[in-house]
């Protein structure tokens, strides 16, 4: 299942379903909004915008509330994550996933943010997108930023061609700056690229973070453990 086609004019909401990024480091934040608002884009905060609950941005049901509000708001077709973090996971039973069967819409984020693209996946069959988030990704600045954007805009208007053959970047980076400090692109290094394994493959490709991905995988073999030990005290 895909999300509708979109218009020209497209709002973006953004929900926090894990790190309050906007409220920890709101220069980052606010540079992200205003780059896509430069760009056309329309930005509506969710309901835990500059709010912080220790380390995230609010409970169980009011992360999961700010995410089902904005997809009942039809002003909003992409749902877009503000950062990703280590909680999204806990918010997966409260998601709305009936309504968005009925109204499918973009979702778009990384890191933990996994978990709620798979779930959605999952029970949906809804494609979803692990892709930028708007603090981390949006927050950058060039020239970094604006590649991020090019391969994020193409791809959600639908104006890349198949097959799709991705270019190499010229130039990566692995600086570090403290995002509250940063007022200079970071250092760029030439790059390349190593074949470890030649070859060609072939089959459906489902993406995300591994370590969350690790953690679902680990969570389906303890409870399998658990049942195939309980059927043993129950033999014995």
């Amino acid at each position: 299942m895909k999300a509708r086609k979109l218009k020209d004019d497209i709002t973006i909401g953004v929900f926090s379903s894990s790190s309050p990024i906007s409220a920890t480091v709101p220069v980052r934040y606010e540079r992200g909004v205003k780059y896509l608002e430069s760009k056309g884009y329309k930005i509506i905060n969710g309901q835990l915008y500059r709010k912080k609950d220790n380390y995230r941005s609010g409970t169980i049901q009011e992360r999961a509330q700010e995410f089902n509000q904005l997809l009942y708001n039809e002003d909003v077709q992409i749902l877009m994550a503000s950062i990703g973090g280590n909680n999204t996971n806990s918010i997966l039973p409260y998601i709305d996933y009936e309504y968005l069967k009925k109204h499918p819409k973009i979702i778009i984020g990384y890191s933990d943010v996994t978990a709620l693209l798979l779930a959605i996946y999952a029970k949906t069959g809804l494609i979803t997108f692990y892709g930028p988030a708007v603090a981390s990704s949006f927050g950058e600045l060039p020239p970094f930023v604006d590649w991020t954007f090019d391969s994020f805009n193409s791809m959600i208007k639908g104006t890349i061609s198949f097959p799709y053959c991705y270019e190499k970047p010229e130039v990566w980076t692995e600086e570090f700056i403290n995002w509250a400090e940063q007022d200079r692109s970071k250092e760029q290094l030439g790059n390349d690229w190593i074949c470890v394994n030649p070859g060609i493959c072939q089959g459906r490709m489902i993406g995300g973070n591994l370590n969350t991905m690790e953690g679902f995988l680990e969570l389906n073999i303890c409870r399998r453990l658990k049942r195939e030990i309980f059927c043993l005290l129950r033999i014995r």
